[in-house]
């Protein structure tokens, strides 16, 4: 059970910096910046493999940012 509150915590983390990133950068690209819930969603049409890759690309960027930020702060 622990593993999995874990992940959800780590996939929300990973959204929330994805979609604040794309908030400050597609802008500079001409792009209008999506909404939260569609970045945390996925697409609209995706399939559920795209469902899956979307979940682990935020996780990943969760835990990445995690163990950067504690690396940052023990130097």
């Amino acid at each position: 059970m622990d593993s999995f509150i874990g992940s959800v915590i780590f996939e929300f983390w990973g959204a929330l910096l994805v979609y604040i990133f794309q908030l400050a950068f597609r802008p500079l690209i001409g792009k209008k910046p999506r909404a939260f819930k569609e970045i945390y969603n996925g697409g609209k049409k995706e399939k559920n493999a795209g469902i899956f890759l979307n979940g682990s690309i935020h996780i990943i960027v969760g835990i990445l940012s995690v163990v950067f930020t504690l690396l940052l702060l023990n130097k």
